[in-house]
């Protein structure tokens, strides 16, 4: 299956009002199949896979965190879903290769956050492990 094959299925499970169009900027920017998982999951978790959420965390209603993935307004304010998408993609392997999870995603410190970083990667395990399954021949 194809990494856009597999994003689009996520989108389709998942819902959002850009959900699709997040699918494709992850299989754009992903390498392999975890990173899409991961991407769909923590954008379905941070914003209903939406470009404009109604913020609901502090650091949404301060301006600090916007759009599909929560990422630095700073970042990627003005910026398209795909390009929003290769910054979350960028920041994911920067915490995997510090912290060896995501945790520096959610905290931007590796360690903490971890109950919430065990509990999306549960989500896109399962997600991949479902999908897997039922698109064998």
């Amino acid at each position: 299956m194809t990494l856009l094959a597999l994003a689009l299925l996520l989108a389709s499970s998942l819902g959002g009002p850009d959900a699709r169009e997040a699918a494709q900027a992850l299989a754009d920017s992903c390498q392999d199949a975890r990173c899409v998982a991961q991407g769909m999951v923590y954008g379905k978790a941070e914003s209903g896979l939406s470009r404009a959420p109604k913020p609901f965390s502090t650091d949404a209603k301060d301006g600090t965190s916007c759009s599909i993935w929560q990422t630095p307004c700073a970042l990627t304010k003005g910026r398209s879903i795909a390009e929003q998408a290769r910054l979350w993609t960028a920041m994911r392997a920067r915490s995997l290769a510090h912290c060896g999870n995501l945790s520096a995603l959610a905290s931007g410190a590796c360690g903490r956050a971890t109950k919430l970083v065990q509990a999306r990667e549960a989500e896109a395990s399962a997600w991949l492990y479902a999908i897997t399954w039922a698109n064998l021949p």
